[in-house]
């Protein structure tokens, strides 16, 4: 962005002073406070007075001090069967935290993602529990889970997660990246150029699984 000089400003606000554009004056001065407490405007509509403003939402590595935050998260957003607890989170952040990012909003976690890197082409289960198919090297990127908390979904707060993870994978040099899905979740992955293999030999949790895989060079 192109930086604007004080004098500049200085002289603006005193052109809008002088027309007795008060609305303007204040939109400028909420921009600025906004800025301050690390908030956005979003207009509604094209109608400059349907606006709102919201807390900023920053992606980021994830740290060994999120991890209470982390492991409620998860609870609340997969049933206990397929939940991975505090001491695995604890276990992948160790292992690969520059594979385990987090969406945080006001100081809240409001949804991670996270994964090992592996020369497989598919999640088995006891990936989930051993860290040694973690390869630092490996071709893919696996995601073992995209979570986002009920009161922040249909916000494209997964999509941005996803779509970072996959700026980060792509920049490593990765082969492409490695998932199982429900098969609700099939069409949804596949917007990112997933494509579904079938059925995967994971049951974990007892539930059906989908084999997805990226390609990076197919996009």
């Amino acid at each position: 962005m192109r930086e604007i000089s004080r004098c500049v400003w200085e002289n603006y606000l005193h052109w809008l002073i002088c027309k007795e554009r008060t609305e303007i004056i204040l939109l400028l001065f909420i921009w600025a406070n906004a800025f301050e407490e690390r908030k956005e405007i979003i207009f509604l509509s094209s109608n400059e007075d349907n606006w709102i403003i919201r807390d900023i939402m920053e992606i980021r590595t994830a740290t060994i001090a999120d991890l209470a935050q982390i492991a409620a998260v998860e609870a609340e957003c997969f049933p206990a069967a397929e939940a991975a607890g505090r001491a695995d989170f604890e276990r992948r952040i160790k292992t690969f935290p520059e594979s385990f990012l987090i969406a945080e909003k006001a100081g809240r976690i409001i949804g991670f993602i996270n994964g090992c890197v592996t020369d497989e082409t598919a999640i088995c289960d006891e990936m989930y529990e051993d860290e040694a198919f973690h390869r630092e090297n490996g071709a893919y990127q696996s995601v073992f889970g995209l979570d986002v908390i009920p009161g922040e979904r249909n916000q494209g707060v997964a999509e941005l997660l996803m779509r970072a993870l996959m700026e980060r994978a792509r920049a490593a040099g990765r082969k492409g990246m490695i998932l199982t899905c429900k098969d609700r979740l099939i069409h949804y992955y596949e917007k990112f150029g997933y494509v579904n293999y079938g059925v995967s030999g994971s049951v974990h949790g007892n539930v059906v699984w989908y084999d997805m895989r990226l390609e990076f060079g197919q996009r």
